[in-house]
């Protein structure tokens, strides 16, 4: 019996290997693919955080679903992304002269408290 040409033939060991890493690949990319797809529509407020998982797993496996899901949907979330102009400030609540927590001004205002008289 005469031996297998090598340029013509591949050990089949090295075939599944090569498979399994291009399916190994091709997942990965799948993965970012959808985490990616989703990412953008949470920062234009059509998914939640606590919708992520779920949002990922549809993007992954039907596409044109989740496509579909963002055509249909409003950007429910988009307050979730607002920047804000400047950043919170807090202070120091106190409830009978003992620290109880912190507390932004605006929460503080809206208490009627001075914002003043927390720090």
């Amino acid at each position: 019996m005469r031996e297998p040409d090598p340029a013509k033939f591949m050990p089949v060991e090295a075939v599944q290997a090569l498979l399994s890493e291009r399916a190994e690949m091709t997942a990965r990319m799948s993965q970012m693919d959808a985490e990616d797809r989703v990412d953008e529509a949470m920062r234009e407020g059509f998914i939640s955080p606590a919708m992520r998982p779920r949002a990922v797993a549809l993007c992954r496996r039907d596409k044109a679903a989740f496509d579909g899901f963002l055509a249909a949907a409003p950007p429910t979330f988009k307050h979730l992304h607002r920047m804000t102009k400047e950043p919170i400030r807090k202070g120091v609540l106190r409830i009978n002269g003992e620290i109880a927590g912190t507390v932004d001004d605006e929460i503080a205002a809206r208490l009627g408290i001075d914002p003043a008289a927390m720090r």
